[in-house]
C-alpha cells in the first residue's frame, strides 16, 4: 500500500530497493544500515542496483510506476532528491523517515538564516528557548503539572505569588538567567503529573500575569499507568534457559509451579521446570 501515496508518473517511476538483500537480516539495527544507504544514495546522487533480484513477489505491482533497478543509475531528478526509508517490525514496530538531499536545502532561495555548522556544544539553543522578541528578551515555556485540577490551580498561584516577590530584588543577579533556570527546573526536574499547564513569557512580569490570567487552561493527560499482563517481544530476543534464575525467588517458583500444575492436569506430557532447565 506504500506505492499509492508515493507513485509518480511513468516518466518518474518510483524506484524501490531493499537493505536486507544485500546484507541480510540485522535485527534492530536494520533501521540505522537503511539510512546509511540513504544518505549515501543523496550524497552520491545515484540509485543502487537491488542486489540478488531474480524474481518479483507477485504481489507488488510492478505495473504502477514502480521499478527496481537492476543496475546503478543516475539520480532520475534535477529537483529536490528524496528518499523514503520504511523499518517495519516483525513485532509490530512501524517507522517511516523521510529524507532530502542537503545540497538542495542550502541552495534554496528561501533561506533566510547562517547555515554554518555550530562549532561548540554552548552555541547549541536549548530547547526551551526561542527567537528573541522585539525588547530583547526570549519566550520561554514554563510548565506545571499535579494530580487533579485543583492542585494545578493551587500550584499555578502559589507560582505566580513567588515571582511577584522576587520581582525587583536585589536577589536576582539576571532575570534572563533566572527565568530560564525556572523554565528548566519545571520541565526537567519535575514530576509529569496527569494534570498539566503552560505557560510563555519573556519576563516575570509578563509570566506573573499570564500564571494569575483566568484564561489560561489546563489539560489532563490520557496517559497513566497501566498494569501490564504480557509483554512480547517481537524480536525473537528468547534464550535456552531464560528466566531459570529467578527461580530463587519464592513469587516466581511458585507461579511456575502453579503453571506447571495447571498444565498436568491439561493432559500436558512435560512439565514448565523440567522444560526451564532444559
Amino acid at each position: 500500500a506504500l506505492y499509492l501515496p508515493l507513485k509518480q508518473s511513468k516518466e518518474r517511476p518510483l524506484y524501490i530497493g531493499s537493505i536486507k538483500a544485500g546484507l541480510g537480516h540485522l535485527g534492530g539495527g536494520r533501521w540505522l544500515a537503511g539510512l546509511v544507504k540513504a544518505v549515501l544514495m543523496l550524497e552520491q546522487q545515484a540509485i543502487p542496483p537491488a542486489v540478488n533480484l531474480e524474481k518479483v513477489n507477485p504481489n507488488i505491482p510492478t505495473d504502477a510506476n514502480i521499478q527496481f533497478a537492476k543496475h546503478q543509475i543516475p539520480w532520475p531528478c534535477t529537483g529536490v532528491r528524496r528518499v523514503s526509508i520504511n523499518s517495519f517490525g516483525f513485532g509490530g514496530t512501524n517507522a517511516h523517515v523521510v529524507l532530502d538531499d542537503a545540497d538542495n536545502y542550502r541552495n534554496s532561495s528561501t533561506r533566510t538564516r547562517n547555515d554554518d555548522i555550530l562549532e561548540s556544544e554552548d552555541t547549541i539553543p536549548s530547547i526551551i528557548e526561542s527567537k528573541e522578541t522585539e525588547d530583547g528578551g526570549k519566550p520561554l515555556v514554563f510548565v506545571l503539572s499535579a494530580s487533579d485540577e485543583q492542585d494545578l490551580r493551587k500550584a499555578s498561584e502559589k507560582l505566580a505569588t513567588h515571582i511577584r516577590s522576587v520581582i525587583g530584588s536585589e536577589n536576582i543577579r539576571s532575570e534572563t538567567q533566572y527565568l530560564k533556570d525556572l523554565a528548566f527546573t519545571l520541565s526537567e526536574k519535575r514530576s509529569a503529573l496527569r494534570w498539566r499547564s503552560s505557560f510563555v513569557a519573556s519576563s516575570l512580569t509578563e509570566l506573573s500575569s499570564r500564571l494569575t490570567a483566568k484564561s489560561h487552561s489546563a489539560f489532563r493527560s490520557a496517559l497513566k499507568e497501566e498494569r501490564i499482563a504480557f509483554v512480547f517481544t517481537g524480536q525473537g530476543a528468547q534464550w535456552l534457559g531464560m528466566g531459570s534464575s529467578l527461580m530463587i525467588y519464592p513469587g516466581f517458583r511458585k507461579s511456575i509451579e502453579d503453571a506447571s500444575s495447571y498444565m498436568k492436569r491439561l493432559g500436558s506430557p512435560w512439565v514448565l521446570k523440567g522444560k526451564l532447565y532444559l
